[in-house]
C-alpha cells in the first residue's frame, strides 16, 4: 500500500487531510464567482484570511513547510491569484521577519497583525526605471543614529516600487521592502525591512500609493510605491545578524555579495512554492480537459456517439499535456525534498543577475523548468476547447497566465538561467549514465566545454560577476547551457519515477512507465539535430524516432483515465462549468426541457 501511494504521489498529489480540510472552505460565500476586478481582490483576500485561518497562520505555515507547499498548490487550482497573495503574505513577507529578524516589540506586534488576519503581506523589490533592480535598488533606508531609526526614500522616480499588492482601499497591509542600507553616509549592502503600507482608513502621508491599472494575467491590487522621507524604528531592519551599535559602529560578517543573498534567503521556499502551484494548476488543466473532451459531442466528421476526446489529434495533444504536468509534478517532488535540506552553503562573493540561483541553483532551475512545462501544457490545451477555453469561468486562462506572470515574478526566468549558466562554467566533469539521460548529460557536458572555450578560462570564477565585454556575446549559451542542466535534472526525476513504478503489477505503474517512454522521444526528437551532429544518436535510431513518437503519444493517450484520476482535482475545487456533463446549463443558468423537434 506504501509504494502504491508513493507512485500516486509521483503523478499528482495524493489526498491527504490538508486538501481536505481546505475543500470544506470552498462552501463559504466568498469563494462563490466575483462580480468584477474589486470584488475579486476583496474576495481574494477574504479567501486568504479564511485558508490562514484554518491551517493556523503564517507563522505556523513557515514552520510547516509541507503543508504550506500544500496550500500554494492548492490556491493555485482554486484561484491564482489566491496562490499570489498567499505567496506574498506567508513566505515574502512573514518568512524574512522570521527568518532574518531581530526580537523587538516593533516586529511582534506587526507579526501578530499579520497571523491574525488583520493585514496581509506584499513584497517591494522590483523598481520601476531599471532592471535587476533586486541587486542594486535605488530605493535608501538611511540609519538616524540619534533617534536609532531609519529613514527610508524614493531619490528618483526611476527607483519607485512597482508590483507590490498593496493599492485596495480598505485593505491593511504590511510590506517588506529591499533597499540600500546606508550608515553614516555609507552604503552598506541590500537588506530588507519590514513595514505597515495601508491602515484601513487611512495611508502615511510619507507613503504614497498609486494602482497600476489592471493586469489581467494574473489580477491583483498591484501598486506602485514611492516612499517620502518615510521614518521606521530599528526594530524593523531584518539584519540577519548584522548590526549598528549605538555608537554609529556597522558590522555584518557577511559581505555585500553574501548578504545580498542572504538577503533574499525567502527566494528558496518562494521557488519551491511556485514549482509546487504551477504542477498543481497543469494537473487541473488537465483535468478540465479531459472531462470536457469526454462529454462534448462533435457534428464534425459524423460518427454515432464520437466525442472530442475520440480524436487522435486531441488525444495527442492531451497526452502531451499530461507528459509537461506529471514532469512538472516531478520537479515538485524534488524541489519539496531540496527544500528541506539544509542551504546554508558558502556563496559567491558576487551575483550578476539572480542572487536566488546562489542560495540554491538547483531549485531555481526546477522553478523555471516548471514554468515552462505548465504553460505549455496549458497553452496546448486551451486552444483544443475551441472559443470555450477563453471564457476566464472555465478557468484555463487563469492557470496560463499565472504561468506567464511567473516568467519573470517569483524569480526571473532568464535572469535564473543566466546565472546558473555562468555558475555551471565554474567547474567540468566527464559525463556518466546511459539511456536518454545519458545523452542529456553528454549534450550538457559538450555545451559547457564550448562555452568555456569561447569564454576563456581567465573569465570564468564565481569570485566575481560576469565581465559585459566578455560575457555579453555568449549569453544565449549561456541559457541554452542551463536549459541543459535542466533537462537532466528533468529526465532524471522521470527515471527515479520509472524505478518506483517497476515492483508495482498497476494500472498506475504502467501509464507511468508509458509517460517516461513518451518524456524519452520527446527530448530526442527536440534536440535530435544536436544529437546526430555530435554522434550521440545513430542515424538508423533517428530514423525511426518519428514513429516511435507517435506510438509513445498513443500509449499514454490510452492510459489517460487512469492518470487523470491521479491528479486528484475535485470539479468543486476549480469550479470551471465546462467540467460537467450539464455545461450550458451551468453556463447560462437556464434550464432547458426537453422538447420534440419541429414538423
Amino acid at each position: 500500500m506504501t509504494a502504491e501511494r508513493d507512485l500516486a504521489a509521483v503523478a499528482g498529489t495524493t489526498s491527504d487531510s490538508t486538501l481536505e480540510r481546505l475543500d470544506a472552505l470552498l462552501a463559504k460565500d466568498v469563494f462563490q464567482p466575483h462580480t468584477g476586478a474589486v470584488d475579486h481582490h476583496h474576495r481574494t483576500y477574504a479567501r486568504l484570511r479564511l485558508l490562514l485561518q484554518e491551517l493556523g497562520g503564517p507563522s505556523a505555515l513557515n514552520a510547516d513547510a509541507p503543508t504550506l507547499l500544500t496550500a500554494m498548490g492548492w490556491a493555485a487550482q482554486v484561484d491564482p491569484p489566491l496562490y499570489i497573495a498567499l505567496l506574498t503574505t506567508a513566505i515574502a513577507c512573514m518568512g524574512p521577519m522570521l527568518d532574518l529578524g531581530e526580537p523587538s516589540d516593533y516586529l511582534q506586534e506587526l507579526i501578530g497583525e499579520i497571523d491574525s488576519g488583520r493585514r496581509h503581506g506584499a513584497v517591494l523589490t522590483t523598481e520601476l526605471g531599471h532592471g535587476c533592480s533586486h541587486i542594486n535598488p535605488g530605493t535608501e533606508a538611511r540609519y538616524n543614529q540619534a533617534e536609532r531609526t531609519f529613514t527610508l526614500h524614493t531619490p528618483h522616480p526611476d527607483h519607485v516600487k512597482i508590483m507590490g499588492n498593496v493599492a485596495l482601499p480598505g485593505q491593511a497591509s504590511a510590506a517588506v521592502v529591499y533597499a540600500q542600507l546606508i550608515v553614516d553616509g555609507q552604503p552598506r549592502g541590500v537588506y530588507p525591512f519590514a513595514i505597515r503600507v495601508r491602515e484601513e482608513h487611512h495611508t502615511p502621508p510619507t507613503l504614497h500609493i498609486r494602482t497600476v491599472g489592471d493586469v489581467t494575467l494574473l489580477p491583483l491590487d498591484y501598486a506602485t510605491v514611492r516612499f517620502e522621507q518615510h521614518t521606521i524604528p530599528y526594530g524593523a531592519w531584518l539584519a540577519g545578524g548584522a548590526r549598528i551599535d549605538r555608537d554609529g559602529s556597522f558590522h555584518d560578517a557577511h559581505d555585500p555579495g553574501a548578504r545580498l543573498v542572504r538577503s533574499w534567503r525567502s527566494a528558496l521556499t518562494i521557488a519551491a512554492g511556485t514549482t509546487e502551484a504551477l504542477a498543481a494548476a497543469a494537473r487541473a488543466a488537465c483535468t478540465i480537459t479531459h472531462h470536457a473532451m469526454a462529454h462534448r459531442p462533435t457534428q464534425g466528421m459524423p460518427h454515432p456517439g464520437a466525442t472530442v476526446a475520440d480524436y487522435s489529434l486531441q488525444q495527442h495533444a492531451l497526452a502531451a499535456s499530461v507528459l509537461d504536468t506529471i514532469t512538472a509534478g516531478l520537479l515538485a517532488r524534488r524541489a519539496r525534498t531540496l527544500h528541506a535540506q539544509p542551504h546554508d552553503s558558502a556563496v559567491p562573493a558576487a551575483v550578476t543577475w539572480a542572487p536566488w540561483v546562489a542560495a540554491h541553483r538547483d531549485l531555481a532551475l526546477l522553478k523555471a523548468r516548471a514554468r515552462d512545462l505548465a504553460e505549455a501544457a496549458v497553452a496546448r490545451l486551451r486552444p483544443r476547447l475551441g472559443a470555450h477555453g477563453t471564457l476566464a469561468t472555465n478557468q484555463l486562462t487563469a492557470y496560463e497566465g499565472m504561468a506567464q506572470v511567473v516568467e519573470a515574478a517569483t524569480g526571473d526566468k532568464v535572469s535564473i538561467l543566466l546565472e546558473a549558466g555562468k555558475d555551471l562554467l565554474a567547474s567540468d566533469s566527464f559525463p556518466d549514465g546511459t539511456g536518454t539521460l545519458g545523452r542529456a548529460r553528454a549534450r550538457e557536458h559538450l555545451l559547457r566545454r564550448a562555452v568555456r572555450r569561447a569564454v576563456g578560462a581567465r573569465n570564468i570564477s564565481s569570485e566575481k560577476p560576469a565581465a559585459f565585454a566578455v560575457y555579453n556575446p555568449h549569453l544565449p549559451a549561456l541559457v541554452e547551457l542551463a536549459e541543459a542542466r535542466a533537462d537532466c535534472l528533468m529526465l532524471a526525476a522521470v527515471d527515479q519515477a520509472v524505478q518506483a513504478s517497476l515492483p508495482l503489477d498497476t494500472d498506475l505503474a504502467a501509464a507511468v512507465q508509458a509517460v517516461a517512454h513518451l518524456a524519452e522521444t520527446t527530448y530526442l526528437t527536440r534536440h535530435l539535430g544536436f544529437l546526430l551532429a555530435h554522434r550521440l544518436i545513430p542515424s538508423s535510431e533517428a530514423k525511426v524516432l518519428p514513429e516511435r513518437h507517435i506510438g509513445a503519444l498513443n500509449a499514454v493517450a490510452a492510459h489517460l483515465p487512469v492518470l487523470i484520476a491521479s491528479f486528484t482535482v475535485p470539479a468543486a475545487r476549480t469550479a470551471a462549468p465546462i467540467t460537467y456533463p450539464d455545461y450550458a446549463e451551468r453556463l447560462t443558468g437556464w434550464t432547458f426541457k426537453e422538447t420534440s423537434p419541429c414538423l
